[in-house]
């Protein structure tokens, strides 16, 4: 760990000198579970984890190397039928069989490849801690459920990756976007993504120990679609009251089931002393918007404020009040909602030239939308597809 904390992308690092003089020093506090020590190097595994170790990048290289050592594997299938003859190949005494050996295992073709074949910045990193006697037997094969997303989503258009830690504790899920496609195709690639996230985790029936995990799934699906609509380059600030308590997000089937979730919200968020007039008129806009709206299929909505800066900005180019994804719909007609809600007389008609402003300055070639205004509410924002 000090020596990985030196290359890891966090703004420190262990030296592991200091660390072996001082060693006497602190080994009672290292076997304390409730030792301060003990609870800083719990941290820095899980920061460890999650930025190196189980990261995106790591997660979609394994998938990578992974892919290419079964296709060897498979040209060599006539010597290696089974786990017993690949380790009869290993043995010393089949010189003879080495170029196949180099064949399945030349870790200098694996490693030497030109360029990740997935865009960097189009990645999302997903860590699911599941109940620990039911993980193995839902998940099953990792490498097989990578296989069934990507054909799922379309092979040659996205990676995924899928990694149980050390310890089987947590499952993590990589997806990156692929490199060589338009931006309008990264942006139905990233709806696909986000519609088999929602089934996979419909598929889970709940089996999550900590909803913080969840919390931070949903937030970054937020981030990454909005990524994929804007530009790959945007900064995104997303808050909400209670954050943690009251998670600010509803992924699942249907528009009216999500509506009836708002509401119940709002009533929870009232309950915990938000009674902020604005904020609540901002969720019954929600729910409203959501209940005319009629879709049956997966949606996403995110009842929180979203603050977006451009990379050539440093102050925030634009906020809205709620988002609304919906990925399975027909992308030419409706995709995205975005809601900006005024509680106010004219509220629909400053709604409107907000959103109307406010989109001019984000929005991309190929995507087109309807703004409509509702008296006294606010206004909402269709997203389209054009091409």
């Amino acid at each position: 760990m000090a020596l990985d904390s030196h290359y890891a992308p966090v703004p420190f690092s262990l030296n592991l000198a200091s660390i072996i003089l001082s060693f006497n020093d602190v080994f009672e506090d290292i076997f304390e579970s409730d030792a301060g020590f003990q609870s800083a190097l719990v941290q820095l595994d899980s920061v460890m984890r999650r930025n190196v170790y189980m990261s995106a990048p790591s997660l979609l290289e394994i998938s990578r190397v992974t892919e290419k050592t079964v296709k060897n594997l498979y040209e060599v299938r006539d010597e290696c039928s089974n786990i017993n003859d690949l380790c009869n190949l290993l043995k010393p005494s089949n010189p003879g069989k080495l170029y196949k050996i180099k064949k399945v295992f030349n870790i200098q073709s694996l490693s030497q490849s030109p360029e990740p074949d997935w865009d960097r910045k189009a990645t999302i990193y997903l860590e699911y801690l599941l109940d620990p006697n039911t993980i193995e037997k839902q998940i099953g094969d990792t490498v097989k459920l990578e296989m069934a997303k990507r054909i799922k989503i379309g092979k040659s258009y996205c990676r995924v990756g899928v990694q149980f830690d050390a310890e089987k504790k947590y499952l993590n899920i990589a997806y990156g976007i692929n490199e060589q496609i338009s931006d309008i195709k990264k942006l139905k690639v990233a709806c696909s993504i986000l519609s088999d996230i929602i089934s996979f985790e419909n598929s889970l029936n709940g089996h999550f120990v900590v909803q913080n995990n969840i919390i931070n799934n949903h937030l970054n699906c937020i981030k990454f679609v909005l990524k994929a609509i804007f530009s790959w380059s945007i900064k995104i600030k997303l808050e909400s009251p209670n954050i943690r308590i009251l998670p600010p997000t509803f992924i699942g089937r249907g528009s009216l089931k999500a509506s009836q979730w708002v509401k119940q919200y709002a009533k929870n968020q009232n309950a915990k002393g938000i009674t902020n007039n604005d904020y609540l008129h901002e969720l019954q806009f929600m729910a409203y918007i959501l209940e005319i709206l009629k879709v049956k299929g997966f949606i996403m909505c995110y009842v929180g404020s979203t603050k977006i800066i451009l990379d050539s900005s440093n102050t925030e180019d634009a906020e809205f009040d709620g988002l609304i994804f919906l990925p399975n719909e027909n992308h030419n007609e409706k995709f995205a909602i975005i809601v900006e809600a005024k509680n106010e007389v004219n509220g629909h008609t400053t709604g409107k030239k907000q959103l109307r402003a406010r989109l001019e300055k984000l929005c991309v070639k190929n995507i087109d939308y309807e703004i409509i205004a509702v008296k006294r509410k606010g206004a909402y924002a269709i997203l389209r597809i054009t091409k």
